[in-house]
């Protein structure tokens, strides 16, 4: 595949409802964080004062990424984890079917350019993590997964799993689990690398959770990504829970002030201080929040939350950067507070790049209709505007003209009918409506039949909206890394990583050209 083209699309147009995350993307909200925005050398201060030995956690991650199928590169980065010196740049997100939100993608590119670039600049190895969150217990944020149909719509393929409320990690591949992985790729139709993504995303006897861990390391394990379940660091970090068992008061309050800090400011509070910051016990059972006063459990049965799964990660962790979507960011703005209760360096915050990839052939396709990818996306775009605009002008004027002419014509009929039967006068309304409405048909049907000769048609250019904005919403938000995977094929990370600069904020639409059809059949 090559990259042909690339368009910028200012962050506000598609991020444009999250003002907290354009302000600091802005620096004007560095004061809810420890670092000021891209300051990644303060950063290193404060993580060099907290650098140790973490043998036993590079011991735990070199044997998960064994079992996982990871390549020599992903084994060698987590044994470097276990060196004094060694930094890392992580990001994370929950194990979701076919690999979840394209933005997964993206957020993984994003945290192995960063740590490339701190590698080259601060001269300390410094490697990439991916935290897949199994832990997590909301089964409908995982279970489905959906597809582009060719007339744009989007449908959804998903399965169920009676052990809802349990965390993910507990979840098995079941028969229905494999059913729905080959309705989804069933639904692929002619996408070209369809049955790459299968093999790719195909649910193993490993687990849910393994399986997607798996793919990724497939699709990233060269570059040296780390990819670790949080189950793997609970045992090795006891202190951590416990203390945040006797500290859950000193945590609310935190979170109380981070809280009125924001609202003072106009912002959203991302969190609920009131339950956020508390522990989850889990047991083979559903994950439950521990109340207030309750027995505690075992540390080995407690987990995190929302709040306290960044701190761990990086008591972990030797965190340099952080990668993050705009919600997450503003979630962490709440934890500057918990970062200093739990005598933990809070990373420097990044943001995760965001993509639209296209194809050639529907980017060329945009020409038809005087366009360009770009225009397309973001919730103004009509669809119905912007094929009467790309009408000759000249055409729309004349369907004017006599749209002008109508009530002029009717006019004189008005008053006669009127004075005939006064009933009539609503007759007669109606009746101007209905030549106008036929006007109208007709307009739309001539429009047609010319852009036809085009080789344009509105049908198609609701489908091409389809593929950069379904379900009114950004791309990388709905479709799936397995959507991609199919029709992109697997150099799509490399493609991906070649395209991408960490220090851009602007949301990014990129235009690939993949072998055809015939071309593959030949390889």
């Amino acid at each position: 595949m090559q990259l042909i083209e690339s368009h910028r699309v200012a962050v506000d147009q598609v991020y444009g409802g999250s003002r907290f995350y354009l302000d600091y993307l802005a620096g004007r909200a560095d004061r809810y964080f420890t670092h000021p925005a891209g300051d990644a050398a303060a950063a290193l201060r404060s993580r060099q004062a907290a650098d140790r030995p973490r043998a036993e956690l590079a011991g735990v991650l070199c044997e998960y990424q064994q079992a996982i199928g990871a390549p020599e590169a992903a084994q060698a980065a987590a044994r470097a984890l276990g060196e004094a010196g060694t930094l890392c740049v992580h990001t994370g997100q929950q194990a979701g079917f076919m690999g979840g939100p394209a933005y997964t993608l993206y957020k993984i590119v994003t945290a192995i350019r960063l740590a490339a670039r701190y590698q080259e600049e601060f001269g300390r190895r410094c490697v990439p993590v991916f935290w897949l969150a199994s832990e997590d217990h909301d089964l409908g944020e995982i279970d489905h997964a959906h597809f582009l149909a060719g007339d744009g719509n989007v449908g959804r393929v998903r399965f169920q799993w009676p052990g809802a409320g349990r965390p993910i990690s507990d979840l098995a591949v079941t028969d229905e689990v494999r059913e729905a992985a080959r309705q989804y790729f069933a639904r692929m139709g002619g996408a070209p690398f369809a049955a790459a993504a299968a093999k790719l995303f195909a649910p193993h006897g490993g687990g849910f959770a393994r399986s997607i861990a798996a793919a990724l390391t497939r699709l990233f394990g060269s570059q040296g990504l780390v990819v670790l379940e949080p189950h793997l660091l609970r045992p090795l970090f006891p202190e951590f829970f416990s203390r945040a068992v006797g500290a859950a008061g000193d945590v609310r309050r935190k979170l109380r002030a981070a809280a009125a800090a924001l609202t003072g400011d106009g912002y959203p509070v991302p969190l609920d201080p009131e339950r956020a910051g508390t522990l989850f016990h889990t047991s083979g059972g559903p994950r439950v929040r521990l109340a207030d006063g309750a027995v505690t459990p075992p540390v080995g049965e407690l987990s995190t939350d929302a709040a306290l799964r960044p701190v761990l990660a990086d008591l972990a962790l030797p965190s340099l950067a952080t990668v993050l979507g705009p919600g997450e960011v503003a979630y962490q703005a709440m934890l500057r507070g918990l970062y200093e209760l739990f005598d933990v360096p809070q990373p420097l915050v990044a943001a995760r790049k965001s993509y639209t990839l296209v194809d050639a052939a529907s980017a060329a396709a945009l020409e038809h209709y005087d366009l360009v990818p770009a225009q397309i996306v973001g919730p103004e775009f009509s669809v119905r505007a912007a094929f009467s605009d790309a009408v000759p002008a000249s055409e729309r004027a004349r369907f004017a003209a006599v749209r002008d002419r109508l009530r002029e014509l009717w006019s004189p009929l008005e008053g006669h009918v009127a004075a005939v039967d006064p009933n009539l006068a609503r007759t007669w309304e109606r009746s101007l409506g209905h030549a106008r409405l036929a006007l109208d048909r007709l307009e739309d049907r001539t429009a047609r039949a010319l852009m036809s000769r085009r080789g344009a048609a509105r049908q198609q250019l609701q489908a091409l909206r389809g593929l950069v904005w379904p379900r009114g919403r950004l791309q990388e938000r709905v479709l799936p890394v397995a959507h991609f995977v199919s029709h992109y094929g697997p150099a799509l990370p490399e493609a991906l990583l070649a395209a991408c600069d960490p220090a851009e904020p602007d949301h990014e639409i990129l235009v690939f050209r993949t072998p055809a059809a015939a071309d593959l059949r030949a390889d």
